[in-house]
């Protein structure tokens, strides 16, 4: 996971080159061309709806490169490994439906997550929205770091439940055999 945030911190915006923005020129008969006067191209960013194209710093292609390939590799590891662990978690629990909600989830994600991230794009930029990524992800090393202690698995657990209960047999024996003694007394 740490992998990945530093992907997102690859793709911050850095240095003070500023995105090509895309210029119009508005004459008494139409209302714009471009300075080339195709109506197929926009050049850069339209900072007519995006007013942080005017302040924010661009990313370049180099950046968003060893960006993608971090985010790339650190999804891939840390989806396997939560899959692994999840099923090992399991243990003799209905691993199919169980590991269909946890795909479920994350398809859930996949779905919401871009068009929620496209309006904080439009809207802040990609500043905000890469801060947002990272915050998302950084919640997810809290919350794994919170449970921490209960991701074992099923077959430690149910060693440990074991053991607990043998103690406790053997101390309620052990209570028994005493009061039967202060009984005969």
């Amino acid at each position: 996971m740490l992998i990945i945030i530093c992907g997102f911190l690859t793709w911050l915006p850095y240095g003070s080159s500023r995105p090509d923005v895309e210029i119009t020129v508005l004459t008494n008969s139409t209302t714009g061309h471009n300075i080339n006067n195709t109506h197929d191209q926009n050049l850069g960013c339209d900072f007519h709806k995006r007013s942080w194209c005017l302040h924010l710093p661009k990313i370049h292609l180099s950046q968003y490169v060893i960006g993608l390939t971090l985010i790339s590799i650190g999804y891939c590891s840390s989806s396997l490994l939560c899959y692994t662990i999840f099923s090992k978690i399991l243990g003799p629990w209905p691993q199919g439906l169980m590991m269909g909600y946890i795909s479920t989830s994350g398809s859930l994600g996949r779905v919401l997550g871009p068009l929620l991230l496209a309006k904080v794009y439009s809207e802040e930029g990609p500043r905000i929205t890469f801060i947002l990524c990272i915050s998302i992800v950084f919640l997810g090393i809290l919350i794994l770091i919170a449970f921490y202690s209960k991701l074992v698995p099923y077959s430690v657990y149910e060693a440990r439940v074991i053991k607990h209960r043998h103690d406790s047999l053997s101390v309620n024996s052990d209570q028994s055999n005493d009061c039967d003694k202060s009984n005969t007394s």
